[in-house]
This record gives C-alpha cells, structure tokens and sequence, in this order.
C-alpha cells in the first residue's frame, strides 16, 4: 500500500481559508487555534505543523484576505482603452466587492488594520500593509499618468496625490460599508465616485478646457 502523500501547500491553504473563516465571524481575539483546526477540519496538532503560532496564522491570511478583493487588473492595465474607462473600470470592480461572495469579509478590515497599529507582530504586518497600499496607489497612479498622455485627464494633476485620494475615499466607504451596511446599500456608491473622481479629473473636458 502506497503512503499517502500530502500536499502541504494545500494543506496551509486550507488552514489559512478555514481560518479566515473563522476570523471573519469572532474576531482574531476570540478565535483559537483548535477553532481553526476545527473549521479546517484537522486536529490541533496538525495546525502546528504548518505554522509557529495565530500570530503567523494572522500575518499569512493577510495574503489570502488580499486575494479575495482582487479584481481583473491585468486585463484592465493591458486594454486599449483609454485613461477614462481604465479608471472607470477599476473603480467599478472596486466597488462591485463591496457586493460580491466574499463580503463576509470585509469586516477583517478592522481587524488587519488593529493588528497593524498594536498587534504582537505589528511591525512585519505594517511592513506588508504598507507594501500592499504602495501597489494600490501605484495601480491608480500608472493609470492616471497614462489618462494625461492620451489627453483624457487635466495634465496640471498630480498622480500621485489623486491616486492617494481615491484610495482615501474607497477605504472610507468600505468603512462606512462596515458600519452603516444596510445604509450604503441603498445608495448609489459607484456613481458617486465615479461622478466625483471623473470631474475632478478633468475627464471629459476639452483640451482647452483641461489646460486652463
């Protein structure tokens, strides 16, 4: 009889997916490592085998939380559309999230974010925080840069600091969405930013009129 081989990246996946699980619905403060191993199915042992401890379960499910948001980018940045619709696509698919599959976990947010300010391993999880928004502002700036060139947005803009913006203002509704959930879902959140971030953009102006 052949032994039973085991993948064990699979295996640390499951655990992380089980574990976010289980985070999303008590918290990293009340959730065990025998919640996780039950979640996942496994026993207790078996979760120690793959990782040191919850801190580094926490700090690897920040990757996975990462995943569940991601949106098509690729096929966004590589379009031959213009600066106007790449923005206006990434904004969209931002805030589709907000009602998709894995809305369940958007309340980690907090919980990442407290992790960050004074969890045991603050400082390797602001290290990937960090990391994590550097690409989310470089993704918008890109995209921003390219608008100017091909005319689409005001050339006297900062990439930069609008890239800083909208990051602001989607972190700010996701909080909100948190908070106030059956508030924000009556309202028409996509548009509104689109309306805001395109005009201030200058999108749709003449030349003329965005070089004034």
């Amino acid at each position: 009889m052949s032994a039973l081989i085991v993948d064990k990246e699979k295996k640390r996946e499951d655990i992380i997916l089980a574990a976010l699980e289980v985070f999303a619905e008590k918290g990293f403060q009340r959730t065990s490592i025998k919640d996780i191993a039950e979640r996942a199915g496994i026993g207790k042992g078996t979760v120690y085998e793959y990782f040191k401890d919850k801190d580094e379960i926490i700090r690897n499910s920040f990757y996975y939380f990462q995943k569940f948001f991601e949106f098509d980018i690729q096929n966004t940045i590589l379009s031959s559309k213009n600066g106007i619709e790449k923005l206006s696509d990434l904004i969209k698919s931002i805030t589709k999230i907000l009602r998709s599959d894995n809305e369940k976990y958007i309340d980690l947010v907090f919980d990442f974010w407290a992790e960050g300010i004074k969890g045991h391993s603050k400082k390797l999880m602001l290290n990937e925080m960090n990391m994590y928004y550097k690409s989310y502002r470089n993704l918008f700036e890109d995209v921003l840069n390219e608008g100017i060139e091909d005319g689409s947005f005001r050339r006297d803009m900062d990439p930069v600091s609008v890239a800083s913006i909208i990051i602001g203002m989607l972190d700010g509704i996701m909080v909100q969405w948190i908070l106030e959930k059956n508030v924000m879902k009556g309202m028409n959140i996509e548009k509104s930013i689109l309306d805001l971030v395109l005009k201030g953009t200058g999108a749709g102006k003449t030349n003329r009129e965005k070089n004034r």
